[in-house]
């Protein structure tokens, strides 16, 4: 009997013991997730709405969004209990849990990237109440309670930087109210343009962002569209990226109706909502686009109106798609990636048609409604996999600096979860 009467006392010590530490391990994962969700948030609002970028404003828009989503109902965690009737609350951050750090890469020392710490402490420490009652079994051995018995102090670290995006969210519309998100993401939609990655390459090699590019508008008549690029030019094309028709996933690239689409989606980026069909698509990596062809009679018959509001579009900075080849008119094209151009100019022939944009090539920096997808992904367009992706947006990886690969130039990047091991705040 006293054996059964120790096996049955200890047994039930186990069982709670495995109780306290079974909560601590949900907590972990718990406190893991807030923090991981809630950086990639705040990175993810780390340029201005207008997509220009500096570190001043980053590490404001960054804070203000971690403020703003901190303590939100879906992100919940164990806590104390507080008064035995409250055992989970949302998880809060405040400004001594934010940390921001630099590249350890000398060759990319401005690269800015976020830690995160999600906690349970304070009034929210863990109580462990079987592991209390086994330290209080003790005292009849005359071993004294160690004075934090019973509590655990629980932290978790989150690092988010930024890797070249893969996909561009849909367009939110510019009469969204007033702080929901929609009104922190319009105008943040994949430009209807592309540009030829084979042109693009040798701007993202670049050491320096600030280079001017001329993007060509080649048409299916000129020289250049078979031929070689003038230096320092890109050929590009506009492109459909307003939803279809009949089950395709984006719009054509022949005919009035798609001129007028485009018409639109030109139109939603001088910051007037279009009807809902005009509004910029999701496009990713791998989604297949239809060209619009300047020699096309629709095109060239709708031309004044093109110029007119391709030249109300404010200089400013865009997400621009980036092709694996040349735009094409007779196939569709690839999209391998999006670049971060501000539009500084519109080019004109002696006919008033566009022939041309020039942009200024931008630092890569996280874009607001911009994901980067690791790993086997598949494609929304299509189902398939997306394509293995090309210099330059190649995910970055850590290097000899224990810092990651020097960003290229140009190019529009996303929040991502740090690939290397993560220390803890100083």
């Amino acid at each position: 009997m006293p054996l059964i009467v120790v096996s049955l006392i200890a047994a039930c010590m186990a069982v709670g013991i495995a109780t306290d530490f079974m909560r601590d391990f949900r907590t972990v994962r718990e406190l893991q997730f807030g923090a991981e969700t809630t950086a990639l948030y705040g990175m993810s609002m780390a340029s201005n709405p207008d997509g220009s970028y500096s570190q001043i404003s980053a590490q404001a828009n960054i804070s203000n969004a971690i403020a703003a989503a901190s303590a939100s109902n879906w992100n919940q965690a164990q806590c104390g209990p507080i008064n035995l009737k409250t055992w989970s609350l949302p998880v809060n951050f405040d400004q001594t849990d934010i940390n921001f750090v630099n590249n350890p890469n000398p060759l990319d020392p401005n690269d800015l990237w976020l830690e995160l710490r999600a906690r349970r402490d304070g009034d929210l420490t863990l109580q462990q109440f079987f592991l209390k009652a086994v330290y209080a079994a003790t005292t009849l051995t005359g071993q004294p309670m160690p004075p934090n018995a019973g509590k655990s102090r629980v932290f978790r670290y989150a690092e988010v930087v930024g890797q070249p995006a893969s996909r561009i969210g849909a367009a939110a519309p510019w009469s969204s109210p007033v702080g929901s998100a929609g009104s922190l993401l319009a105008g943040s939609a994949a430009f209807p343009l592309a540009i030829s990655n084979a042109q693009f390459q040798p701007f993202a090699s670049q050491s320096t962002a600030g280079q001017t590019i001329v993007v060509d508008l080649v048409t299916s008549t000129s020289a250049e569209y078979t031929g070689a690029a003038p230096p320092g030019h890109v050929k590009g094309a506009f492109i459909n990226t307003a939803p279809g028709s009949n089950g395709v996933y984006y719009g054509v690239g022949t005919g009035n109706g798609a001129v007028n689409q485009l018409l639109g989606l030109l139109s939603y980026f001088t910051g007037v909502d279009q009807q809902p069909n005009r509004m910029p698509q999701m496009v990713e990596r791998g989604s297949q686009l239809n060209a619009f062809d300047p020699a096309d009679p629709s095109f060239v018959a709708s031309q004044t109106q093109i110029k007119n509001t391709v030249f109300s579009l404010p200089k400013r900075f865009y997400i621009v798609p980036v092709l694996y080849q040349d735009p094409s008119f007779g196939n569709v094209n690839t999209v391998a990636g999006f670049s971060r151009l501000m539009l500084s100019q519109v080019n004109v022939n002696n006919k008033g048609q566009v022939t041309s944009l020039s942009f200024i090539v931008g630092e890569s920096v996280p874009m607001r409604n911009a994901t980067a997808i690791g790993g086997l992904s598949s494609s929304s367009q299509s189902g398939a996999l997306m394509p293995q992706p090309a210099f330059p947006f190649l995910p970055r990886q850590v290097d000899g600096s224990l810092g990651l690969t020097q960003r290229p130039q140009g190019v529009a990047m996303a929040p991502a979860i740090s690939p290397r091991s993560i220390s803890a705040f100083n």
